[in-house]
């Protein structure tokens, strides 16, 4: 199963164009913001138990704040420096393309390999 995924991936790696009707990025938005954030889970699992509530919702909402700020200052850059960056791209478009194919490809290949390595010792006695 591991290799038919790989072999998938690969697959769909080579081909010239994967069409992308701009809907993934939102549905990995809700997905990734679904996920609650593995630190502010420990510092609660830590604060909790030691009758620390209070400073421990005040750390997890200075993250939050943190994060928003964070988060909303790249699009903002992005407005503000829209020409310069979309000259940029424009230049590197043919250098992303063929790194993210080599990517692609070398994550298919390494998933291929993981997927055959138990049928390669097997053989290999």
């Amino acid at each position: 199963m591991i290799v038919a995924v790989g072999a998938w991936m690969l697959w769909r790696a080579l081909r010239s164009e994967v069409p992308c009707d701009g809907r993934q990025g939102f549905a990995l938005a809700i997905a990734a913001g679904a996920v609650p954030c593995p630190l502010t889970f420990f510092v609660m699992s830590y604060a909790i138990p030691r009758g620390l509530l209070g400073e421990g919702l005040l750390f997890a909402i200075a993250y939050a704040l943190g994060m928003i700020l964070t988060v909303a200052s790249l699009p903002v850059l992005a407005v503000l420096l829209r020409s310069e960056f979309a000259s940029w791209m424009a230049w590197t478009a043919p250098l992303r393309a063929r790194a993210a194919t080599a990517v692609s490809v070398a994550a298919a290949l390494a998933i291929i390999a993981v997927g055959l390595l138990p049928w390669i010792r097997s053989t290999l006695g």
